[in-house]
């Protein structure tokens, strides 16, 4: 019938859907080298995220805004731009000092601190799946993000 068609359906894409997390989220984590301590500053931010790995890996239509303090930046694939985002898919926010911390202590380092001070805020649009979906490329990072 149509009706056990369709709950047929729903369960298989339930099963994929889970399927997908559960190989996404067992995918080969991407290990860094030993960080060279480098003296960032409001003005460098920009040049030293777009060096980073994981800016070039972001999805071709990307757009995550990072709010250090009252300073405004936008990543896209490979670009960081000072700036609000019109239409962000996430908004990550931590206090100004974390822009020193990142060029002392690497990126993954102070992403966990914040994460471990409550210092990190996240605000997003997208539900878990579509943003999962659209950033699965970015799994591998999951240790250095402290996930």
């Amino acid at each position: 019938s149509l009706k056990k068609r369709t709950i047929l359906a729903i369960i298989i894409s339930i099963i994929l859907v889970i399927g997908i997390i559960i190989y996404y989220s067992n995918a080969k984590s991407v290990k860094y080298g030993k960080h060279v301590p480098v003296e960032l500053t409001t003005e460098n931010l920009p040049g030293y995220l777009e060096s980073l790995q994981i800016t070039g890996d972001l999805p071709k239509k990307s757009d995550i805004q990072v709010n250090f303090g009252d300073n405004n930046y936008i990543l896209k694939k490979g670009e960081v731009t000072q700036g609000e985002s019109e239409n962000p898919d996430v908004i990550v926010s931590v206090p100004e000092t974390y822009i020193g911390k990142i060029g002392q202590e690497g990126l993954c380092s102070a992403i966990q601190e914040a994460k471990e001070n409550k210092d990190i805020e996240v605000e997003t649009g997208l539900s878990e799946g579509e943003l999962l979906w659209k950033y699965k490329g970015l799994l591998k990072y999951k240790a250095c993000f402290g996930s």
